[in-house]
């Protein structure tokens, strides 16, 4: 480890002393490696805290990097990755369908025989065999998934640990109806609902980063069971009407709602982020994956453009 670090020059950043550094850099996580040009390029850069492993692999691939852009070869072409969505014979890929628009999907739900589909502040309906855009409604910022009693779609804000409300929303028309409070979670400041479905008639509410499940009172609010996955980072909630299924970043899992145990794990080659059930189909959206250009200017790696598809799988 000390060898390979003395292929650089270390320089350590005070951001409270020169402020003007990382936000030149386009900086906002701590800690982050940045590997620079003579003229500031970005060769490499990567950010968080890493065990010993993962840190020296980041290394090694900044040394390749930097090999090329001195060889003056193009040195930031994104790693490959694989051409499907997964490679386990149990869950088949039977369908693409072109998503409404190149934003963060943040939702999939089925009603009425169509899908809705929610990315960034857009509710978008689609005709769920060809994916054409029957009508669309702005969406409230922050929300984190859709679900739906049959009537009304209820639209979770990732806030929702923290206070902010369920929304509960008239799909013909894409206008709140109401909005459910849980006035427990006023008291917290984390951010992690990633998901929201009804199952058997209740209400439940997925804390994304603990794995953790609340069912929630459609009425009151109130916060009336816990159940705990044992699983992380986890978004999108659905439910087949016998288990729920979510997304973590490596795998689709199927839960049992009662208990949180995971019945079944399917792995992915793309992060998920969204997940709804139509028929007999399970609908999915990958999480875009974001990078930094030559310049530091924050890109969108994967999908590329005009690349962001609904992915119908059948289990």
């Amino acid at each position: 480890m000390v060898e390979r670090s003395r292929s650089f020059h270390w320089v350590t950043v005070d951001r409270d002393r020169t402020p003007e550094i990382p936000k030149r850099l386009n900086v906002s996580a701590y800690p982050s490696v940045l590997v620079l040009g003579p003229k500031e390029e970005n060769v490499h850069r990567f950010e968080g805290f890493s065990k010993k492993e993962e840190f020296l692999a980041r290394i090694d691939g900044a040394l390749r990097r930097h090999a090329l852009f001195r060889d003056g070869k193009p040195w930031d072409v994104p790693d490959p990755r694989p051409e499907r969505i997964t490679d386990d014979a149990s869950v088949r890929p039977v369908a693409l369908l072109p998503a409404p628009s190149e934003e963060v999907p943040v939702g999939i739900e089925s009603l009425g025989g169509d899908l809705l589909v929610a990315q960034g502040g857009t509710l978008h309906r689609l005709d769920a065999a060809t994916g054409k855009v029957k009508a669309a409604f702005p969406l409230a910022e922050g929300v984190a998934d859709l679900a739906t009693d049959g009537k009304l779609l209820y639209a979770v804000e990732a806030g929702w640990t923290a206070g902010l409300p369920i929304r509960v929303i008239d799909p013909e028309s894409g206008k709140e109806v109401r909005s459910i409070v849980t006035e427990a979670n006023k008291a917290r400041k984390a951010y992690g609902a990633k998901g929201i479905a009804f199952h058997g008639g209740r209400l439940l509410v997925l804390e994304g980063m603990e794995g953790r499940l609340r069912e929630v009172d459609p009425r009151t609010g109130e916060v009336k069971a816990t159940i705990e996955t044992k699983e992380r980072w986890l978004s999108g909630l659905a439910s087949d009407g016998k288990q729920l299924l979510a997304a973590s970043r490596e795998a689709l899992l199927w839960i049992d709602p009662a208990t949180g145990e995971v019945r079944r794990r399917v792995p992915m080659h793309y992060w998920i982020r969204s997940v709804g059930i139509h028929g007999d189909g399970v609908f999915v959206m990958e999480q875009p994956i974001f990078g930094f250009g030559r310049r530091h200017e924050r890109i969108q790696v994967w999908p590329r453009a005009g690349e962001t598809r609904i992915y119908r799988l059948t289990p």
